[in-house]
C-alpha cells in the first residue's frame, strides 16, 4: 500500500504548512515587510554575506559572478519581483548558509540559474510567479523542499541535482525536468497538489538511498490531482512505489524502468478526462507492477516488460496488452 508523507506544501500554494510567506498585509510597493533590504541592479561577488531578507524588484536586476561563494542567514530570502540571473559553468557558484528561506519568485520576477547551487535552504526555489524560470545544471542539497511550484508557476530544469532533501518537491503549477538526478532520501521526489497541476519529466534518474527503502520509504511520483503526468526515458528505484496515481486526468508513462521498489505503480483513482499510457516500460525486482484501488477511468499498459504480479480490481479499468518476455533496453534515460 503506498501513500504520499512527504513535506506539506507552503501556506500561500493552498495547503497547510508553518513556512512564512508574503501577504496581502504588508506593505502595497513590494508585497513585503519594511524589515527587508531592498536592492538595485548589482552583481553579487565572490563572499558576499546576505543578512536578512532581500528584495529584487521589477526592473532590477541581479547577477550571480561565476564560482561565487554567498554565504545567507538563518530565515533570510531573495524575493525576485525583478531578475536574478547568474551562469556559473566552469567552477558551479553557490548560494549557502543553515536554513535559509531560498529564492522566492512573486509577481512578474524570473530566475534564469545554470551553475549555481544552492545548500541548506528551506524552500529552495520557491515559484509564485506567473513567469517561467530555470533552474539547469546546478545542485540543490539539503533542501526542507528542494522545489515549490504554486498554481500559475512554471519551473523549468535540466541537468539538475537533488541530493540529502529533507521534504518533497510540491507542484502545484507547471514543473518540466530532464536529465534529473534526484535522491529521495526517504522523502519522495515529486508530488502534485492541484487539480491543475502538470509535470513533464525526461531522461531522468529517480532514486532513494535512505534506510527505508522500499519496504516503507513514501512513493517516488505521486499525482494527488493534476491534468498531466508525463514520465519517459526514466530510472526509477528504492521506495515503496514508483508512481501513485490518484485524481490525475492525463498519464503518460514511456520507456521508464521502475525497478527496486514493493509496488510499480498504484493506480487508485482517476478522473474521466484525458487519457492514460503505460507503453515500452520495464517493472522488474518488485512485488506487484500495477495495485488497482477506487475508481479510475481506462489505464492501457503496453508492450512492457512486467515480472511482478498485478493487483487489479475484478471489473479492471487497466488493459494490459503486448507484454514482451525480455526487459526493453532504452527504456532508461539517454
Amino acid at each position: 500500500m503506498g501513500c504520499f508523507t512527504g513535506s506539506a506544501e507552503p501556506a500561500d500554494s493552498g495547503t497547510d504548512s508553518g513556512t512564512d510567506q508574503p501577504d496581502a498585509a504588508k506593505p502595497k510597493d513590494s508585497g513585503v515587510g519594511a524589515d527587508v533590504t531592498t536592492v538595485t541592479s548589482e552583481t553579487w561577488s565572490d563572499g558576499k554575506s546576505i543578512g536578512s531578507t532581500v528584495l529584487i524588484p521589477s526592473g532590477v536586476t541581479v547577477t550571480i559572478a561565476p564560482a561565487a561563494t554567498i554565504t545567507v542567514a538563518a530565515s533570510a530570502k531573495i524575493i525576485v519581483q525583478g531578475t536574478l540571473v547568474g551562469t556559473s559553468t566552469a567552477a558551479h557558484a553557490t548560494l549557502t548558509g543553515s536554513n535559509w528561506g531560498g529564492i522566492q519568485i512573486t509577481s512578474h520576477g524570473v530566475m534564469t540559474l545554470t551553475g549555481v547551487d544552492l545548500t541548506g535552504a528551506s524552500i529552495a526555489v520557491d515559484a509564485q510567479a506567473d513567469v517561467l524560470s530555470t533552474y539547469d545544471q546546478g545542485t540543490i542539497s539539503g533542501a526542507t523542499n528542494p522545489f515549490s511550484i504554486a498554481a500559475g508557476s512554471s519551473i523549468s530544469t535540466t541537468h539538475a541535482t537533488v541530493t540529502a532533501p529533507q521534504g518533497i518537491t510540491l507542484v502545484s503549477g507547471s514543473f518540466t525536468a530532464s536529465y534529473l538526478d534526484y535522491d529521495a532520501n526517504d522523502q519522495g521526489a515529486v508530488v502534485t497538489l492541484s487539480p491543475t497541476a502538470s509535470v513533464h519529466i525526461d531522461d531522468s534518474t529517480i532514486h532513494n538511498s535512505g534506510p527505508m527503502g522500499k519496504s516503507s520509504a513514501p512513493d517516488l511520483l505521486t499525482a494527488n490531482g493534476g491534468t498531466m503526468f508525463h514520465v519517459a526515458y526514466t530510472d526509477m528505484s528504492g521506495a515503496h512505489c514508483g508512481f501513485h496515481f490518484e485524481g490525475i486526468d492525463s498519464v503518460e508513462v514511456d520507456h521508464v524502468t521502475v525497478h527496486d521498489v514493493t509496488n510499480g505503480a498504484d493506480v487508485w483513482k482517476s478522473t474521466s478526462k484525458g487519457t492514460r499510457t503505460v507503453t515500452s516500460s520495464n517493472f522488474e525486482s518488485l512485488s506487484e507492477n500495477l495495485d488497482e484501488q477506487g475508481t479510475n477511468g481506462t489505464y492501457s499498459v503496453t508492450g512492457c516488460y512486467l515480472t511482478g504480479t498485478n493487483k487489479l480490481k475484478t471489473s479492471s479499468s487497466v488493459t494490459i496488452s503486448s507484454s514482451v518476455l525480455q526487459p526493453i533496453l532504452d527504456a532508461k534515460p539517454h
